[in-house]
């Protein structure tokens, strides 16, 4: 009886050591994988944590890092795996559900994203990044109000959350509140002045509402700060011919091409200011880049039509014409659809009357 009862006892504290080693070896490869995910090898890092978990399966933090390396590797889903299995032992594990919010969200889950970011500020209320991500979710779902509220819950957490009066601006913008945007984009200008992508989205709204000379203000001072920026340089061109300034107009698309060879919307631009200055030559040109680039733009294949019959390439206006109101007629354009077919009877009659002249 004593010997079976030593043995016992043997097993227990032999299989406690056991544990014991597999816990202490699974911390090891933990700290390894936590050590190879900074220095960004993120496949080794998801291997360290993977072998951490087969000696230790209760490894909370084994299973939200794994995660996290997943992510990194562009395994979504196994990173959302990951995250769950890290909420099922912790369930207070807020870091979990952000990110398995934004793994959700990477996905188009807009609807699972705002669950888990409303779970992650529910745990934590002052989690400021889980209110601004919950808002662009919100944002995807058309909830336009509701993003707003959770973007101001980020600002009162944060005041310089100059991110968050970004989004408010492109969700007032969104729901026809245009002044209201100018106001929160002005507000991250004051905040962060080299912000770009706002003094972008403020000239593209004083561009919409015909405010040309500040959407110009605006975009030169993005080239203040990056001189190369092509979208900043093309959109000069396009409010300086708004305004009639044709000449410089011409120049900014110019530009904007030298930067980016590929803009099709520069040179279609370009092609309109030509035609419009009679340079119809020139015009056709930048129409046919344009087409080279975008083979199924209908408004190109309309212009160079009309710009052919100015030079009287009657054959080569119609051609253009009906291959532009074919493509009215695919996407249901019904308007420019008619205005085209306005056009090409109006053209035919031109020629049918200089070739019944010339016979004469």
């Amino acid at each position: 009886m004593k010997n079976t009862v030593k043995i016992f006892i043997f097993i227990c504290l032999a299989s406690l050591l056991l544990q014991a080693n597999a816990r202490q070896n699974a911390n090891y490869y933990f700290e390894r994988g936590l050590k190879t995910a900074s220095s960004g090898y993120h496949s080794q890092a998801v291997f360290s944590f993977t072998q951490a978990l087969a000696l230790n399966p209760y490894h909370t933090m084994a299973y939200y890092n794994r995660g996290l390396a997943k992510k990194k590797v562009g395994n979504i889903n196994g990173a959302i795996s990951d995250y769950s299995n890290a909420i099922n032992l912790d369930p207070y594990q807020h870091k979990a559900y952000y990110n398995r919010a934004v793994a959700k969200f990477l996905l188009k889950d807009y609807e699972g994203t705002v669950e888990d970011f409303s779970k992650a500020i529910e745990i934590k209320p002052d989690y400021n990044k889980a209110y601004f991500g919950r808002g662009n979710a919100k944002m995807n779902l058309n909830d336009y109000e509701g993003a707003i509220e959770d973007y101001i819950e980020a600002i009162q957490l944060n005041p310089n959350y100059y991110q968050a009066y970004y989004n408010i601006s492109i969700a007032l913008f969104k729901d026809g509140e245009f002044q209201d945007a100018i106001t929160n984009l002005t507000t991250v200008i004051q905040i962060e002045p080299r912000y770009l992508k706002a003094y972008m989205a403020r000239g593209n709204i004083y561009l919409h509402l015909k405010m040309y000379k500040h959407a110009i203000k605006d975009y030169e001072e993005i080239l203040k700060i990056s001189p190369d920026n092509s979208k900043a340089v093309y959109n000069l061109g396009v409010a300086k011919s708004l305004i009639g300034n044709y000449e410089e107009a011409l120049e900014n698309f110019s530009k904007a091409i030298e930067i980016n060879p590929y803009y099709s919307k520069a040179y279609y631009n370009r092609a309109i200011i030509k035609g419009k200055m009679s340079a119809y030559e020139e015009a056709i040109e930048d129409y046919n880049k344009t087409l080279e680039l975008e083979p199924n733009l209908s408004d190109a294949y309309s212009s160079r039509g009309i710009i052919k019959s100015k030079l009287k390439d009657y054959e080569g206006a119609l051609y253009d014409l009906e291959l532009a109101k074919n493509l009215y007629k695919r996407k249901k354009d019904t308007f420019n659809y008619e205005q085209t077919s306005k056009a090409i009877n109006f053209i035919k009659t031109i020629e049918a009357n200089e070739l019944h002249t010339s016979s004469n």
